[in-house]
């Protein structure tokens, strides 16, 4: 039996979101993915998946070979279609997937320099940062009011999901606006 091993270099960070979900899912509907190993043991695909699941299986995982060139397909005997426990493992399949999804993009830069990968072809959005000498985003959030006169200008916040919550529900607790509060900030200056 080959040994299963987490990728160290695994560019999902994930989410606490999407982990308690999966959590949730194997919880309730038990194990409804698979997921995929190089031939030597390392998870390509399901990193979460493999560290959840090991945790709570007692039964030794079914390996399955492949080149990659034929579907793999899972029978559940256990779940008819068109039934609760149906769609739940369905629902729980595809929003646990969107809600784990935290990309490491510098480990993914790293990557794609390292290998050659052009990450655009393999479906990555690149976001690029266009910042010019006067863009104050980069400085501590410390800038001039009088650079902007009455020019209009657009501030971008980048938060992870946990970061985002947070500042959403301290926010809620102001009992404001974010925009309000944004606007007072910056009067405030």
């Amino acid at each position: 039996m080959i040994k299963i091993k987490l990728d160290k270099r695994n560019t999902n960070l994930h989410t606490d979101a999407g982990l308690q979900l999966l959590d949730k899912s194997i919880d309730k509907v038990g194990i409804i993915e698979s997921y995929t190993i190089s031939n030597d043991g390392v998870v390509i695909s399901g990193n979460a998946r493999h560290e959840k699941i090991s945790a709570k299986i007692t039964k030794e995982p079914i390996v399955i070979e492949t080149d990659g060139t034929e579907a793999i397909i899972i029978k559940r005997t256990d779940i008819e279609s068109n039934t609760k426990k149906f769609h739940e493992a369905s629902i729980l399949a595809n929003t646990t997937a969107h809600k784990n999804y935290n990309p490491d993009n510098d480990l993914i830069e790293e990557i794609a320099v390292e290998y050659d990968i052009d990450v655009v072809e393999v479906g990555f959005d690149v976001i690029e940062d266009n910042y010019d000498e006067t863009d104050y985003s980069e400085k501590n959030k410390e800038f001039d009011a009088n650079d902007f006169e009455d020019q209009k200008y657009t501030i971008k916040l980048e938060f992870t999901e946990d970061d985002y919550n947070f500042v959403k529900d301290k926010i809620k607790q102001l009992g404001q606006s974010p925009e309000k509060i944004l606007y007072d900030a910056l009067v405030s200056l």
